[in-house]
């Protein structure tokens, strides 16, 4: 291949030659655009014309597109290689005669895309090391349009030019404003590896400047976002969160949305339920104050979350979720999500079944053909609810089957796993249906094999099937240990399996064992109605071993 650029190279005019050493060095042009390069540069006059002819006469570019053209890689490559010492030069001439053409716009023509032309001027400075700082510079203010192709085009352009790995000390202004790009934008794309690696250091190791501390603060953030999905880093994710609050402090959306992912990632922990409830209403008093509506919906709906857990706070979490409702009545998607929190709020009471189910469908009908996870989890709660009603339970079926279809659609395993239980659970309240029920419960236990949490409660479950049957109490105690073993750190869960096991050691006659789980259970029950329930079969055990 070289041999054949150098051929087609020694045929042009040494105008030509040296012509094309300046050509080489941008990546996109025009006709106009090579011939004002020529000019500015002082390479040609009256011929630059001629010469862009004679160059574009031999197949060495290619066009980008319908008004666009550049010299072919192969070609820059070699060409650029043979500048040796003089390249750094060759590109700030092309640099300073680019500059200049933009200084007067009026001289192009009506047609000429500015917009585009300043996009390769910074791309050609990030190529000249003193001129980095204002290369980025430009690139920032595209950045910060949030258009994604933009965005799009000015990560690959760093990527081009600065190291993947960020250097470490402190970072100059301009080369933290970079890497704070290139991590906000990995980070849209989902690539959490890539938004780390360059987000940690942006937060960490910042200049002194205003625009520094500002992208320190939202790259804490979004370090705590990605932190908070693993429980292991939750105490990290705090700090991230708490640093970022500081570094924002001036900034009262940004205190805003950092309460909130703060009261987030609080709420995970039952212990700090008044906390993560104390950030979501200092961020609501931040929302209100910059009257950012669809702000105040969101965390409404996380507030409204956090208080259903609390049994005796049901009607805060509804009015909550109306709220939420009330302030988003534009947002179609927020609308459906918030549906479906309040229809599983509304589901828990059996009085208020059928408002339950008319959430649930109006947040179907909100959500577009392209949520289809969105609408596969609405569908597995309508089911959930369906079920209650033995009447209902073929409806309920159907509501999980078309909730799996959705799921192996768009290769959700977990989710199906998570259906398959639900699946299972009421397929088991048919006896003619067994066979089918252990086999929802087998390919859920095989499709989340992955999450501990999933495996205890279908283990419990499983057991509570196979327990109905004689012949298969053997395999439902080893189900019951494993979940048990599974929820050592989980006292509502322990309870659950630890009554249920009791429960089968009793019928099974084997009393002193039933009298060991019942305890654990009662030690870790803090319902006192429950709490009578467990502590009368103890009881009845003791009466049962007094007997024999």
């Amino acid at each position: 291949m070289t041999s054949v650029i150098q051929n087609i190279v020694s045929l042009l005019s040494p105008t030509a030659a040296d012509s094309l050493s300046f050509l080489a060095v941008p990546r996109y042009l025009n006709d106009e655009l090579a011939t004002g390069i020529l000019v500015k540069s002082g390479l040609a006059n009256g011929n630059a014309p001629d010469v862009v002819e004679e160059i574009r006469s031999f197949p060495i570019w290619h066009k980008k597109n319908r008004t666009s053209w550049s010299i072919d890689d192969d070609v820059r490559e070699y060409v650029l290689s043979k500048l040796n010492g003089s390249a750094e030069s060759t590109r700030r001439r092309v640099l300073n005669a680019l500059r200049e053409i933009r200084r007067q716009p009026e001289a192009l023509s009506p047609a000429f895309n500015l917009r585009r032309f300043d996009l390769q001027l910074a791309r050609l400075s990030l190529t000249v090391e003193q001129e980095q700082q204002s290369g980025i510079a430009v690139l920032r203010q595209f950045f910060n349009l949030h258009h994604d192709e933009t965005s799009r085009v000015v990560d690959l352009y760093i990527d081009e030019s600065l190291p993947a790995e960020v250097p470490s000390g402190t970072l100059p202004d301009h080369l933290h404003s970079a890497y704070f790009m290139r991590g906000h934008y990995a980070y849209k794309n989902r690539q959490f590896k890539a938004a780390l690696r360059f987000l940690e250091p942006v937060w960490k190791r910042r200049g002194g400047s205003a625009q520094s501390r500002h992208d320190a603060a939202i790259a804490a953030h979004l370090v705590g976002l990605m932190w908070s999905k693993e429980t292991r880093r939750h105490h990290e994710a705090e700090n991230a969160y708490r640093e970022s609050l500081e570094l924002g402090k001036e900034d009262s959306h940004h205190q805003a949305q950092v309460l909130h992912s703060l009261g987030n990632l609080l709420s995970k922990n039952r212990q700090r339920d008044k906390e993560a409830e104390e950030a979501y209403r200092k961020s609501l008093v931040l929302l209100e104050r910059i009257g950012d509506q669809f702000g105040q919906a969101q965390v409404w709906h996380s507030l409204g979350n956090l208080l259903s857990k609390n049994r005796q706070r049901d009607k805060e979490a509804e009015d909550a979720y109306r709220k939420s409702l009330l302030l988003a009545q534009d947002n179609a998607y927020h609308q459906a999500q918030v549906w479906h929190s309040l229809g599983n709020l509304l589901s828990k009471n059996r009085q208020r079944g059928k408002e339950a189910e008319d959430a649930y469908r109006k947040s179907l009908l909100l959500r577009g053909a392209d949520d289809q996870f969105g609408q596969a989890q609405v569908l597995h709660s309508l089911g959930n609810l369906l079920g209650k009603n033995r009447q209902r339970d073929k409806e309920a079926e159907d509501a999980y089957r078309k909730s799996l279809l959705l799921l192996e659609r768009i290769g959700d395993q977990f989710g199906q796993a998570q259906v398959l239980h639900s699946l299972g659970n009421l397929l088991s309240k048919n006896r003619q249906r067994d066979k089918e029920a252990e086999d929802a419960y087998r390919k859920s236990l095989l499709l989340g094999k992955d999450n501990p949490h999933h495996q205890a409660e279908l283990q419990h479950s499983w057991a509570n099937f196979l327990s109905k049957n004689k012949s298969c109490w053997p395999e439902a105690e080893e189900l019951y240990k494993k979940s048990l073993d599974a929820a050592k750190n989980n006292p509502r869960h322990k309870v659950m399996v630890a009554r249920s096991y009791g429960l089968l050691l009793i019928e099974k006659g084997d009393y002193d064992q039933a009298e060991k789980y019942l305890r654990i259970a009662l030690e870790n029950e803090r319902n006192d109605f429950y709490r009578d329930t467990i502590a009368a079969k103890l009881e009845e055990v003791a009466r049962k071993k007094a007997g024999r």
